[in-house]
């Protein structure tokens, strides 16, 4: 934000308040509060404006500063602090930032609202709109609700603005222009202006009316230098903690990034190498190998996978990595777009389609879908389990484990790991049976018994299904049940 006195002063010469923004004077009731910034958010998004604001000591008449008791710090409701329960009982697209500043001695609060993004942002289910100086229910004037909707359908995280009024110069120091070259083998532009235009044609950059510049949120999330100079993604870094043994009780190693994914991807990727176990034997034929406790190709596509579909729309919130000794989890913001049993087969679905497209290109990922795919064939030729996928109200989480033998795999972890091996075979054409599950585990013979009797759990818990039910048993192969 810019230098928030000069700010005050832009807003102070307006001679009336303005739909995206309002001053206030001992009005700090939580509700009021809760339904203006509902109120804002839906009116800049409506007349396609950046930001909006509520103030306090602004005089709404002679604009006058007369300084305010409003204090965040202070304010609470019950046991809450008011920052914290508007986070709560606002929807949780809502995105706003506290500013304080002193002018003559007098305190300013000011509250900088965000645009809201893929659907109107609301106080306890209600969504609020600005007509004039008024604050009403969305539901009263239809035609702006319309809409309103037509545009936060068309809307996306990605192109909405994380700075703005920026010089040229401004932009190039706040993003790692370079990698983009880096990474798409392109010969670095030789003046500021080829930058400028070809980012402006990624999206990355909006030319302003004024003739200046903004970064949008997709060129921010990608080649940033650091998150927190962008408040709209300040939280949208990447931690990465090690811990000892098999528990959280102590941690070994943690690291956070706060640059952008094109930027910091691979050194996210190095680290976890570098902390998860891998032996060297010498081969028979004398030359050194080297094997990793982990697929490298699960965890390079599961980590890429966690940022393009992770929801920009939940709050304070960001992508988790925690390694164990015998598993790494990945907790991403964001409800799995698909079932956890379709996550192989499904069509491809993108949360964010910019991201996913950009970073495609820069051959950080596969073709969109195929992630899952590579994961899950490495873990089977490795034989080692596959990843598995738990999605929660707000978080999608998945687990990869390291290689176990068969009698230490839990009796769901086996049912699971049958159920994709089928899969797996149907996408290429094949049918699963006991000898193809047995190779997928890396099992002798001696294991049909215990093959037949998995394959019979996985077909009572309904996940498999004869290929052809009338097969004499021997010549008996699966399917996934949906097929």
């Amino acid at each position: 934000m810019e230098d928030l006195s000069v700010f005050i002063q832009k807003l102070c010469s307006y001679p009336t308040e303005q739909s995206w923004f309002e001053f206030k004077k001992n009005n700090d009731k939580p509700e009021t509060i809760a339904k203006n910034i509902s109120a804002i958010a839906n009116t800049i998004t409506y007349e396609k404006l950046t930001f909006g604001y509520l103030v306090w000591e602004i005089d709404d008449k002679t604009h006058a500063v007369v300084g305010t008791k409003f204090n965040r710090y202070h304010k609470s409701v019950g046991n809450q602090e008011i920052d914290s329960w508007l986070r709560h009982s606002l929807s949780r697209n809502a995105q706003f930032q506290f500013h304080e500043l002193s002018i003559d001695d007098k305190l300013v609060t000011i509250i900088q609202i965000y645009p809201a993004c893929h659907y109107p942002v609301s106080f306890k289910n209600v969504a609020y709109i600005r007509r004039g100086s008024y604050t009403k229910p969305l539901t009263d004037v239809p035609a702006i609700a319309s809409d309103l909707w037509a545009i936060l359908r068309q809307s996306n995280f990605e192109e909405l603005r994380a700075k703005e009024n920026l010089s040229n110069l401004d932009v190039l120091n706040l993003l790692q222009y370079n990698v983009y070259f880096d990474r798409l083998h392109l010969p670095t532009q030789s003046s500021n202006e080829g930058i400028l235009q070809l980012f402006e044609k990624e999206r990355f950059i909006l030319k302003q009316t004024n003739g200046l510049w903004c970064i949008t949120n997709l060129g921010a999330l990608l080649l940033a230098k650091d998150f927190n100079d962008f408040p709209s993604i300040a939280t949208r870094s990447i931690r990465v903690i090690q811990y000892q043994g098999t528990s959280k009780f102590a941690i070994l190693k943690q690291k956070e990034y706060y640059a952008g994914y094109a930027t910091c991807l691979e050194n996210i990727l190095d680290f976890i190498d570098a902390v998860t176990p891998s032996a060297e034997p010498i081969g028979a034929n004398g030359v050194r190998q080297v094997i990793r406790s982990f697929s490298a190709i699960a965890i390079r596509e599961l980590v890429v996978n966690a940022i393009i579909h992770q929801d920009f729309t939940t709050r304070n919130t960001s992508i988790l990595i925690e390694i164990f000794d015998d598993r790494i989890v990945i907790s991403n913001p964001g409800k799995s777009l698909v079932t956890p049993e379709r996550i192989v087969d499904n069509p491809p679905q993108a949360r964010n389609k910019l991201l996913a497209q950009i970073m495609r290109r820069m051959n950080f990922c596969e073709e969109l879908g195929s992630g899952w795919d590579r994961s899950i064939q490495d873990c089977e030729l490795q034989c080692m389990p596959a990843p598995r996928i738990k999605t929660y109200e707000n978080t999608t989480q998945i687990t990869m484990y390291t290689k176990q033998s068969f009698t230490q795999l839990s009796p769901e972890t086996k049912v699971w790991n049958c159920y994709l091996h089928a899969v797996s075979e149907f996408l290429n054409g094949k049918t699963m049976n006991n000898y193809s599950l047995r190779k997928r585990f890396g099992l002798s013979d001696a294991y049909r018994s215990q093959i037949s009797r998995l394959i019979k759990e996985a077909q009572n818990q309904q996940y498999i299904k004869p290929f052809n039910p009338n097969a004499a048993p021997r010549n008996m192969t699966y399917i996934p049940a949906w097929a």
